[in-house]
């Protein structure tokens, strides 16, 4: 984020840069489940996932000023302040659950289906695909 502000003899300009990453690495397991009656389903699946968790942070910003052409520029912006100005990591075991449910109806039988296939014919006055 950039702003300025100036008048015939003076400007300020403001910056600030916030960068955050997280990486995950580990490994997931997980089960599912299905109760069906009739052509109603429900599935349940159920997944997790522990592993490492590696977050990155950068944070910058300075002020520019001048004045009669002398500028004087100091790190720190609006949010980026002298305390938290700088380059982080951090590394967190990590736990990661996920579930859900399926809830439907099965349209056709089991091991029947259907496959409707459209073709559209896009040739312009050429003759030739649009």
């Amino acid at each position: 984020m950039a702003a300025g502000t100036s008048t015939h003899f003076s400007r300020k300009t403001l910056f600030n840069s916030t960068q955050a990453r997280n990486q995950f690495y580990g490994g997931q397991i997980g089960a599912e489940g299905e109760y069906t009656r009739g052509r109603w389903f429900v599935d349940l699946p159920g997944k997790f996932a522990l592993g490492d968790n590696h977050e990155t942070a950068a944070i910058n910003g300075t002020t520019t000023q001048s004045f009669l052409g002398m500028k004087s520029t100091v790190q720190s912006g609006p949010f980026a302040l002298p305390s938290n100005i700088g380059h982080y990591n951090k590394d967190t075991v990590s736990f990661v659950p996920e579930v859900g449910i399926d809830i439907g109806y099965q349209i056709t039988p089991a091991g029947e289906g259907g496959l409707y296939l459209a073709l559209l014919d896009r040739r312009g006055p050429s003759g030739r695909p649009d």
